[in-house]
């Protein structure tokens, strides 16, 4: 509906492989204007490299609110594992992520399954070009039709190498008729260390 949504995150480390993020969601709207959408609170932990696993693997878990006028499920839990590789310049990530609605419209609670797949390539000493795939395919035990679902495609590009600054932009086409036909997004972000 041609809406701005913007995304405060604040996420601090609170031992070595766990961390604990905060997030805002606001939206702007014409006719509507700046508007309060809700909060999600994120716990992550990560597997420690001393394990020598083949992959990296953490698990990530959002649980918050958001307004009725903007979702379906005004109180809900986000599990995502995360397993991801680098092989030199080429990175890989996916998420089997689980949708879990604790209240809302449906009333209903089972798991919706919403897969995240990114593929990247260092194509420069700073500079990463790659594909972000989004899903959404309902609910684990009744997939929806092919038409209801939700899947996206982003073409993203990563700064990289960067202790200070993160930036991810990126441009996305739906590919159902239930998805948003076009996104563009951007995500800033300043790594701050609060003691040596």
């Amino acid at each position: 509906q041609h809406s701005t949504h913007e995304t405060i995150e604040i996420t601090t480390g609170l031992a070595k492989n766990f961390e604990l993020g905060f997030y805002l969601f606001t939206n702007v709207t014409a006719g509507h204007g700046f508007q309060f959408v809700g909060t999600h609170i994120r716990p992550r932990i990560t597997a420690p490299l001393s394990w020598g696993l083949p992959v990296g693997i953490s698990l990530s878990t959002e649980i918050g609110y958001q307004k009725a006028a903007y979702s379906d499920e005004t109180w809900n839990i986000e599990i995502r594992p995360i397993v991801d590789k680098q092989w030199d310049k080429f990175y890989a990530a996916f998420n089997p992520t689980m949708g879990i609605s604790l209240s809302g419209v449906s009333g209903k609670h089972t798991p919706a399954f919403e897969p995240n797949v990114k593929l990247a390539y260092q194509f420069f000493k700073t500079t990463n070009l790659g594909l972000e795939y989004y899903g959404g395919m309902g609910y684990i035990n009744n997939f929806d039709p092919l038409r209801d679902q939700s899947h996206a495609m982003y073409l993203v590009y990563d700064l990289t190498g960067n202790v200070k600054w993160e930036l991810n932009i990126g441009a996305g086409l739906g590919l159902t008729q239930s998805t948003e036909k076009f996104v563009a997004k951007i995500l800033v972000g300043r790594r701050i260390t609060w003691k040596k």
